[in-house]
């Protein structure tokens, strides 16, 4: 069973931060553990980081491989997809893999992780997640919720490589829903809300008791977020491949019983902070609330809060941030006037790119941000609002021109 570890929260930032005086300690020191109770610490690279200066990684032959499924929301890999990944090179190089026949033995085959998009790729930063090999199957040009298309070209890449596991994210709409379908479809046993993987057992969570239980090992996994540790060691191939051409006779359309509608257009307000992609976060620097909100409709954020905002009676208890309050993982974080309480970093651990104004360049918020603006945020606020107002009146503008424009040709092609 894991253990739970006292966090340090100074000591893992030094541990998630390269270029920091002490982090070498860490390094050297294998005893000093910096690890959640889920097993995993997300690692933070510095500003200008350049990833092509590890060492690579090279899987020329693989003997069986891992295959993963990443959610690729927005067409980047996610935190959870890199946890992961990291889960599956720890698959691929260590530990006892699948095959019965080996139970007892230590594993010292080497395999590669595989990887299987579904969507347009907008972030090609795979040989830094972990990725030997890519598998990209936007390419049939399949878009939108497309679940028994995407199974068929799961059953043939499973037919074709044959993986030692399947992994998919558990707390996913798309990843999650076709893990079960692929298991259903192969009549196979999915462990699902796995939390940990040794040599020997499995360990799941039971639903939202947070109660954990073991099990054998399975093909198919579930997993959860925070899994393992991402790749940063190391940078891979992420080599492509296909997959084997079959016989138009031999592969029947699929029937699509679903009829995918489109997006629909959604509130940001409405939009819950676990979920939110784009959270927007005042705290006790934020002087005019109403310019925040305003603000945080022009750019489409969800809105968050400090605890002392929210004590202050400026912004609702849901909209509070930190480990006593909302734990998120949004793509950006934009924090005004937020000076960066332990609390408070905490429950932002996990958010991509983090932005920061305010007007001291030494808090905490700055030091954890990956771009700051250091000045009044009344002042920056109203300098975004002008921009996207600005940058709204020049689209209208061009859009009435064209329109123009094409009146002055019908008149000309009339009079002519």
């Amino acid at each position: 069973m894991s253990k739970v570890f006292r966090r340090d929260p100074r000591q893992e930032r030094i541990h998630r931060n390269r270029l920091h005086r002490l982090h070498h300690t860490f390094a050297a020191n294998p005893e000093t553990s910096l690890e959640t109770s889920s097993g995993a610490m997300p690692t933070i690279e510095p500003q200008g980081w350049n990833a092509s200066r590890l060492p690579l990684h090279r899987v020329d032959n693989p003997e069986f491989y891992i295959a993963v499924v990443p959610e690729m929301s927005g067409g980047r890999l996610t935190s959870a997809d890199r946890d992961m990944l990291g889960l599956a090179q720890q698959l691929a190089n260590s530990g006892i893999g699948y095959d019965q026949s080996l139970e007892g033995q230590e594993n010292v085959r080497q395999g590669a992780v595989l990887a299987l998009v579904f969507f347009p790729i907008k972030d090609d930063r795979f040989a830094d997640a972990g990725i030997d090999r890519l598998l990209d199957l936007s390419v049939f040009g399949e878009e939108g919720y497309q679940p028994e298309y995407q199974l068929d070209l799961l059953l043939q890449a499973d037919k074709q490589f044959s993986p030692r596991y399947w992994l998919f994210g558990d707390q996913t709409m798309n990843s999650a829903d076709l893990g079960r379908r692929l298991a259903a479809r192969l009549d196979e046993r999915a462990a699902t809300g796995v939390v940990e993987i040794d040599d020997n057992w499995i360990w799941c969570r039971a639903g939202q008791s947070g109660k954990e239980y073991r099990r054998p090992h399975e093909r198919i996994l579930l997993v959860a977020e925070q899994i393992a540790d991402p790749v940063s060691k190391y940078r891979h191939q992420a080599s492509p491949v296909e997959l084997d051409p079959i016989a138009p006779e031999m592969t029947p359309p699929v029937p699509s019983k679903i009829e995918d509608l489109g997006l629909v257009t959604v509130d940001p307000g409405s939009v819950s902070l676990v979920e939110a992609e784009f959270v927007f976060a005042g705290g006790n620097g934020v002087t005019d609330w109403q310019l925040f909100h305003q603000v945080a409709t022009a750019l489409g954020a969800t809105e968050g809060a400090s605890r002392v905002a929210v004590d202050d009676g400026n912004m609702p208890r849901s909209t509070q941030v930190g480990a006593s309050g909302t734990l998120v993982s949004a793509r950006v974080y934009l924090a005004v006037g937020i000076s960066g309480a332990i609390q408070h970093l905490q429950g932002m651990t996990h958010c991509d790119t983090v932005i920061a104004i305010n007007l001291d360049p030494g808090c905490a918020m700055v030091n954890r941000a990956d771009l700051s603006v250091i000045g009044d945020s009344s002042e920056i606020m109203q300098a975004l609002v002008d921009s996207i107002s600005h940058r709204e009146s020049e689209s209208q503008a061009g859009e009435l021109t064209g329109a123009d424009s094409e009146q002055v040709k019908e008149k000309w092609d009339d009079a002519v």
